[in-house]
């Protein structure tokens, strides 16, 4: 299927899993993969969840032609394809160069987030790194990408995948040559890194949920680079998959769904707190939602619920996160003033660190 981009190319997309599900899941892509690449890691997530995989413009089925793209254009992209699915709240899970665009929409429409992964990612370039990308640039301007792939192969592939490859190292090959045809295609995708600086202290405004998630042997992004990205993103969780380079989709398959389901599924049940605890808990000054519908509706579920405490003494849940993570209690609200809520004249929560009240 393909969706059609604001400047009128075509981006080409999948949707799988349990079409039935309220929740979704979309996967980026890695600089040269394309939506195969995650074909090992959907039966994990099929059961309870649409999943959309998608090939950035340039890559794999979408379009090839056009001028460059930068990492804000490409996330303008996944957006817009999420809205056009009428998806309004995804858990994103991106790959070394779709980590970077995963980055971006965690920036440009936070409102759309859930959770986001963020594996074998990246803020900053090193020496290192650059030349590392120079010696691919040559060789895919030398020998097409045929000559990239052989220079590519051992730094986003551990020792010991080539020593004990899962798919075999010629096969893998072939595989990927047949999607990766317009060099030009690719050298443009290329060219998006090169451009984007040092991104360390604007990850600082990422305000999600998230969890960085990195390959022990990963040459390509030394540990210390992915390290840096959870650093720079207040709360985020950082893993480390002991042996894993630095494609994780393929060579680390069972440790990357293990660490995402646990990731994803601990929002979901928050530890419970005694109401005799709360004053003892310190909240940051951020918002917990993303959008003035979301404040809204938070709003009109706090007023519903004072009525139903001061009424009937009807208890309801109140899922709200400190500097912790995600708790909930479940009490009745008796008031509420212009950042608190009233549990009783001593107890009370911010209105900002609230993420839902259920009945």
């Amino acid at each position: 299927m393909y969706y059609k981009t604001s400047d009128n190319l075509n981006l080409y997309y999948e949707v799988h899993g349990n079409l039935e599900s309220k929740k979704h899941l979309i996967f980026l892509n890695g600089l040269s993969q394309s939506t195969i690449a995650w074909s090992l890691m959907l039966p994990a997530f099929a059961n309870d969840y649409q999943i959309i995989l998608c090939d950035f413009i340039f890559q794999g089925q979408s379009d090839t032609k056009g001028l460059e793209r930068n990492f804000d254009q490409h996330a303008a992209d996944v957006y817009g394809l999420l809205n056009s699915l009428e998806i309004n709240k995804v858990d994103i899970a991106g790959l070394s160069y779709g980590s970077l665009v995963a980055q971006h929409i965690a920036l440009n429409y936070p409102e759309k987030v859930k959770n986001l992964v963020l594996l074998s990612s990246f803020a900053h370039k090193t020496s290192y790194f650059e030349a590392i990308s120079l010696a691919w640039q040559r060789a895919l301007e030398t020998g097409g990408y045929s000559l990239m792939l052989d220079v590519m192969l051992p730094t986003v592939l551990s020792e010991a995948y080539f020593e004990h490859p899962l798919i075999p190292i010629n096969i893998l090959k072939s595989s990927r040559q047949t999607t990766n045809t317009d060099a030009g295609a690719l050298n443009k995708l290329m060219d998006a890194t090169y451009q984007r600086g040092d991104y360390r202290e604007k990850l600082k405004e990422i305000k999600v949920r998230t969890i960085v998630i990195h390959g022990e042997k990963d040459a390509l992004l030394p540990v210390h680079m992915g390290k840096a990205v959870g650093d720079s993103i207040s709360g985020s969780k950082f893993e480390i998959i002991s042996g894993a380079g630095h494609t994780l989709n393929l060579e680390a398959v069972p440790q990357t769904v293990k660490l995402i389901q646990e990731f994803i599924q601990s929002v979901n049940k928050p530890a419970s707190t005694e109401k005799n605890k709360i004053n003892e808990l310190l909240f940051p000054s951020e918002e917990v939602l993303h959008s003035k519908k979301e404040i809204q509706q938070r709003t009109r579920d706090i007023e519903r619920a004072i009525l139903l405490g001061n009424n009937y003494k009807t208890k309801v849940k109140i899922i709200f996160e400190d500097n912790e993570g995600i708790k909930q209690i479940k009490t009745t609200i008796w008031g509420i003033t212009d950042k608190w809520i009233l549990l009783n004249k001593a107890l009370v929560i911010p209105i900002h660190r609230i993420h839902e009240i259920k009945e």
